[in-house]
């Protein structure tokens, strides 16, 4: 009776985590590793700009993109924060989790075009190549759930890939 009761558990525990990408999809983000998105979703980078938004968006600006950011050297920061905005600032860090694979995520206080608001972040480590990619959401409707199932499914490369 136990081994059934724990057969039944694992099925269930194995059901609703195939549930958790329902609609997503796994891309590939140019030698730096995969991560799951949604569907109508696509990356594009461009020199050491990422972004991310949906198909057939070919002018990104904040009005056109779910997230983006910049793909930058760990010791030679750039101010990722800066994508829209030369002269944005970071003002405090309001939420902040880390996951085991190297991914941050939450929000920060920003002052972009003068005014003050509050954006979520997005942050994956390439430890081995010494990259981050740092994005901020800019879709209001891009969740906290949405970019916390993207930094848990970031699978950054390694030298054995």
């Amino acid at each position: 009776m136990k081994k059934i009761i724990y057969i039944l558990l694992l099925i269930i525990s194995l059901s609703g985590c195939a549930g958790k990408y329902k609609g997503w999809k796994e891309i590939e983000m140019a030698d730096l590793g995969t991560i799951k998105i949604p569907e109508g979703w696509v990356c594009h980078i461009q020199d050491n700009e990422i972004y991310f938004a949906d198909e057939g968006v070919t002018e990104f600006t904040e009005d056109t993109v779910h997230l983006a950011g910049y793909i930058y050297e760990e010791d030679n920061p750039i101010g990722a924060y800066k994508m829209f905005d030369k002269n944005a600032v970071v003002k405090e860090l309001i939420t902040n989790e880390i996951f085991s694979n190297s991914t941050f995520m939450g929000t920060k206080k920003y002052v972009f075009n003068g005014k003050s608001c509050e954006k979520l972040y997005l942050m994956l480590e390439v430890i081995e190549q010494n990259k981050e990619i740092y994005m901020i959401v800019w879709d209001e409707n891009v969740s906290y759930d949405d970019i916390k199932k993207m930094a848990i499914s970031f699978d950054r490369y390694t030298s054995e890939e």
